[in-house]
């Protein structure tokens, strides 16, 4: 890989060795879905907070009881800390602590109830909700307890602060109006805006990873069931449909799956769209799902330098922020060949560097002008689960994001037994859907982004096996 020039007919038979080398269950994906976080009660009103697997296994305490109540677990944009309430009724402080329950400092220190906290995107501040002025109203400190701050001044209960997850809004609940409703203001307290606007208590929600929807636990249908509606209240949708209490929900951090509180005993998970509801975690005792642990990717690191790229081919999960590093005797460029957009430097000098986000599956490919260089990156789907039965449900993903203004993904298709490609999505605005096989056998997909202008390279096959 030292000749001067390298082809793209050699990178892309270099994409697929690389990415043979890295299955997609190995594969990091943007926001993957790490441990949940549950509460227990013990004996009311002491409670507890273990950690799931998304399965339903692996159950451990992580914060046990020690006559004390332990809630609210809020988990650090990071993945690896969390952040909760705990104290005794009427008197309970904000804490952060290491994922695995160690560390534990004292946040707060007030005499006041201060609960229901929540990280800020950057993890540089928390939210959350106090009394300490006789009132309920919502606050904002540094992560570190530091330069509190109190966002709302009005009467009734204002509670449940939950960050937007660009970081620009905060909506929390109030019964400022006579019943509960989701309100939605800047992160300075200001504009606040009632989104729900109905007659019955909606309150406890949470946002999806892309900032688009909101779900949220509401008594309009007379039981308690979960909704899910646009970020602007629009298109409110009941996704659970049942006679049982149905309450807390939370966004996974790949925004697949939905875990709530079901009946007054158990955890319940769910795809987004309120389908295959099934049992998490039993036994908790009035308590209930309380965040979502998400998992850091591996970005990568790119060098480019008189000889060219290295490494010359890679893959990369969805979402993956490249950096490439300029290491020339002279300036150097990094262009999308592919006249698609998806990243260009310009010149830099030597010790330079850029960066750039890859959303969408597909296989890219870099150019060096001052080198005469390719550098290829595939990014593979994403499917879950990677084999089941007939009938089951497998959920494809093929971008982190819905398909820029004057994009669409094409995805294809080859089924067991055939040689040949089919579409399976073709001109798709959207960055999912569940397939349901009805053949048994290995099921290949691809997916790849275009334009009016070009065309993303397929990305290397990602096979299911249903049997």
């Amino acid at each position: 890989m030292n000749a001067k020039l390298i082809t793209k007919t050699t990178l892309i038979s270099m994409i697929a060795a690389a990415a043979a080398t890295i299955h997609l269950a190995e594969a990091a994906y943007p926001g993957a879905n790490g441990l949940i976080t549950v509460g227990r009660t013990i004996t009311w009103p002491v409670m507890e907070v273990l950690t799931f697997n998304p399965d339903g296994t692996g159950a451990l305490t992580i914060l046990p009881n020690k006559g004390l109540s332990y809630s609210g677990a809020s988990w650090s944009p990071d993945g690896k800390k969390i952040t909760f309430h705990g104290g005794t009724v009427g008197s309970q402080d904000i804490f952060v602590a290491n994922a695995n329950g160690s560390g534990v400092v004292n946040l707060t220190k007030s005499e006041s109830e201060d609960i229901s906290p929540n990280w800020s995107p950057d993890g540089l501040k928390i939210a959350f909700q106090s009394n300490r002025d006789g009132n309920n109203e919502i606050y904002v400190m540094n992560a570190d307890g530091s330069n509190l701050v109190r966002l709302t001044n009005k009467p009734g209960r204002d509670e449940f602060p939950r960050w937007s997850p660009d970081g620009k809004k905060i909506a929390f609940v109030s019964d400022r109006t006579g019943n509960q409703e989701i309100y939605m203001m800047n992160v300075d307290g200001t504009n606040p805006v009632n989104i729900t606007k109905d007659s019955a208590n909606d309150n406890v929600f949470d946002w999806s990873p892309d900032g688009s929807k909101i779900v949220f636990h509401t008594e309009r249908s007379g039981n308690g069931d979960i909704y899910l509606m646009n970020n602007n209240g629009s298109n409110q949708v009941n996704l659970t449909k049942s006679d049982v209490y149905e309450n807390v929900p939370v966004f996974s951090p790949d925004g697949t799956m939905i875990a709530y509180q079901y009946g007054g005993n158990d955890a319940y998970i769910m795809y987004a769209d309120g389908s295959d509801q099934r049992l998490l975690a039993t036994n908790l005792h009035g308590q209930y799902p309380q965040g979502w642990q998400p998992i850091k990717i591996a970005n990568k690191t790119i060098v480019l330098d008189d000889i060219g790229f290295n490494p010359s081919a890679t893959t990369v999960a969805q979402g993956s922020v490249v950096r490439w590093k300029f290491m020339g005797s002279a300036p150097q460029a990094v262009m999308d060949d592919l006249a698609m957009g998806s990243f260009g430097s310009g010149m830099e000098p030597s010790g330079g560097s850029y960066a750039a986000t890859l959303y969408d599956a597909g296989s890219y490919f870099a150019f060096d002008p001052s080198t005469l260089q390719f550098g290829a990156i595939s990014v593979p789907l994403k499917i879950s689960p990677a084999n089941g039965p007939i009938g089951a449900k497998f959920t494809l993903w093929w971008s982190t994001r819905t398909a820029p203004a004057g994009h669409w993904f094409d995805v294809s298709v080859k089924l067991p037994g055939s040689s040949k490609w089919v579409y399976l999505v073709r001109g798709a605005k959207t960055n999912h859907i569940a397939y349901r096989p009805k053949l048994p056998g290995s099921y290949a997909f691809r997916a790849r982004l275009r334009s009016g202008g070009g065309t993303v390279y397929w990305s290397p096959e990602e096979s299911i096996t249903v049997n």
